[in-house]
């Protein structure tokens, strides 16, 4: 059986996100402060696009996919959309067992099931589109990770997460991404 090995920029990533991890329950109380001061009306209208609407993935995932397949990295559509469920599946798994209330209060998902803080789905969604994204067009990767780091920001900015809950989420979702996309490739 062949070892599965990370390169040196998903080691340092992975590396960063491990450390905001760790740290990120120690100032879950500053960020949410300093978001609270940079609040203001254009900001609203900017971030409301990348944190309101979690059926915002199915056309991005889309678009993605269709480039993918555009630019004869088709053998990238299958991790893509294999790392988005499989994260999906973990995190609302998490999320049910560790039930941590949002800052809001409770939210329902479409299905009326309590929809709870941790971990974020947005970022753990982002980022494991990003894992796949940075194996098959890292040109590509700048655009895609600029999108990731707003809809982050604007579930802060909205208070509808705490710092710790968008960590973990893009690690989760970082690190199943990795893992997805390296079986594939090992295949």
């Amino acid at each position: 059986m062949k070892k599965i090995s990370f390169d040196k920029e998903e080691k340092v990533i992975l590396a960063v996100l491990i450390f905001l991890c760790l740290i990120s329950f120690f100032i879950d109380s500053y960020i949410v402060e300093g978001v609270y001061i940079i609040r203001n009306v254009f900001l609203d209208y900017i971030l409301a696009v990348f944190s309101y609407n979690l059926a915002l993935f199915l056309p991005l995932l889309t678009m993605v996919s269709v480039y993918l397949y555009s630019k004869n990295k088709k053998e990238g559509i299958l991790p893509l959309w294999v790392s988005f469920v499989a994260t999906f599946v973990i995190v609302y798994i998490l999320k049910f067992i560790v039930q941590r209330p949002r800052m809001l209060g409770e939210m329902y998902t479409v299905f009326h099931f309590a929809d709870y803080s941790f971990p974020s789905a947005h970022a753990a969604l982002s980022f494991a589109v990003l894992a796949v994204i940075d194996e098959e067009f890292r040109k590509l990767k700048i655009v895609w990770l600029a999108i990731a780091l707003l809809i982050i920001f604007s579930r802060l900015y909205f208070s509808y997460h705490y710092f710790s809950d968008v960590a973990f989420g893009a690690l989760i979702g970082y690190g199943v991404g990795m893992a997805v996309t390296k079986y594939f490739n090992k295949k």
